[in-house]
């Protein structure tokens, strides 16, 4: 199966003001651009590619005991992948703070699922897609200088999951292989 491993959100609300914001404002349309759906909404860790049940036994070994307290972010900033000429992904990124802590939960992850035979083929960037672009001729250029240091509120990052990704026609259906929660300090 195809799989990868992501750390999911809580405040999808706030993500579906801000991608109905960013749609309203912009007259998009879906032959322009399509939406992540909300209950796609997480930061990819790293993507595992096709994986067969005993890797998936062994990705639950090395991460079932792995602690982490729960993070606190604040979205920011409006970005593209990959570049602004040639977009294919439009993002909202994470205030300094809260991405240093997801780089250093990414870091631990990665280094647990090494041994296994895992690594990444890029460094983990702090962001989460709003966009999928359809189109490669969409300036977006007055979008990311209006949103360049806007915030658009907080949320909290309290699981960590394997998750199992199905393409489809309408884009990717994702399901939860198993879940490690946040420890809850007291």
């Amino acid at each position: 199966m195809r799989a990868f491993i992501a750390l999911d959100i809580s405040n999808t609300s706030l993500l579906n003001r801000l991608q109905n914001e960013l749609v309203t404002e912009n007259q998009w349309n879906k032959q322009i651009i399509r939406p992540v759906r909300n209950d796609n909404f997480h930061f990819t860790i790293i993507f595992l590619g096709e994986i067969d049940s005993k890797n998936i036994e062994n990705i639950r070994t090395g991460l079932l005991d792995l602690h982490f307290k729960p993070i606190n972010i604040t979205y920011v900033n409006i970005g593209v992948f990959p570049n602004l000429y040639s977009p294919r992904v439009v993002w909202v990124g994470v205030d300094k703070t809260g991405g240093q802590q997801l780089i250093s939960l990414s870091d631990r992850i990665i280094s647990r699922i090494l041994d296994i035979g895992f690594k990444s083929d890029k460094e983990f960037m702090p962001h989460l897609t709003l966009f999928r672009i359809r189109t490669r001729r969409l300036d977006l250029k007055n979008i990311l200088s209006k949103y360049n240091g806007h915030t658009f509120g907080s949320d909290i990052i309290t699981r960590l999951q394997l998750k199992r990704s199905i393409v489809g026609q309408y884009g990717s259906i994702y399901s939860n292989i198993f879940t490690v929660d946040a420890t809850k300090w007291t």
